[in-house]
């Protein structure tokens, strides 16, 4: 093994993460950088493409929440799959009856339209008016679906894509007290 290229963080803020998850498949890579500051927003995070010709890798625009706010971590985790890129946020905050609930957790999807990557949809935890689930903590994206954690109460959800929306099709809770232990997670095929 020989190093081909070093990626560095086109947007470098000492707080940003820039490498923290990443996942690569063919000729892309996609970054987290859950810590990145964003239009003054601190640790609200970002991700970042980069296309692969030959030996030289090229940054695309950043992928950021358009919705998000400070500590939402978007980017703490992501995942490839083809022409779809799903990215955690686990500190989502979500507001039930004018009640703010911190890091309850998203998993924002985006889709390459053959020219950008542009944002497809959020999926926001269904269990929202309980703090601190981070759900979003990982996410695994396989063909038309994506599996998103809450380590922090130890579940895991299956989505599949129908059309543009993404529909929860499998809930899994781990037994025994929530204590942080489904911190990450792999999937191959349908194991």
């Amino acid at each position: 093994w020989f190093p081909e290229a070093k990626l560095v963080d086109p947007f470098p803020n000492a707080q940003g993460s820039f490498g923290a998850t990443l996942d690569l498949q063919g000729s892309k890579v996609v970054i987290g950088a859950p810590g990145a500051t964003v239009n003054g927003d601190v640790y609200r995070g970002a991700a970042y493409v980069f296309n692969r010709s030959g030996h030289v890798w090229t940054a695309l625009p950043r992928l950021y929440d358009s919705g998000g706010s400070s500590f939402y971590n978007f980017g703490a985790s992501v995942s490839l799959d083809g022409n779809y890129i799903a990215i955690g946020e686990p500190g989502h905050t979500t507001s039930v009856n004018g009640n703010n609930y911190g890091y309850v957790g998203a998993c924002c999807i985006y889709f390459f339209n053959g020219a950008s990557w542009t944002f497809q949809t959020k999926i926001v935890n269904p269990y929202n008016s309980t703090p601190g689930q981070d759900f979003g903590s990982t996410v695994i994206l396989n063909q038309d679906k994506v599996l998103i954690t809450a380590h922090s109460v130890n579940f895991f959800e299956i989505y599949t894509r129908n059309g543009v929306t993404w529909p929860m099709t499998q809930h899994m809770q781990l037994i025994g007290p929530p204590t942080g232990y489904l911190v990450s997670a792999a999937w191959q095929n349908d194991v």
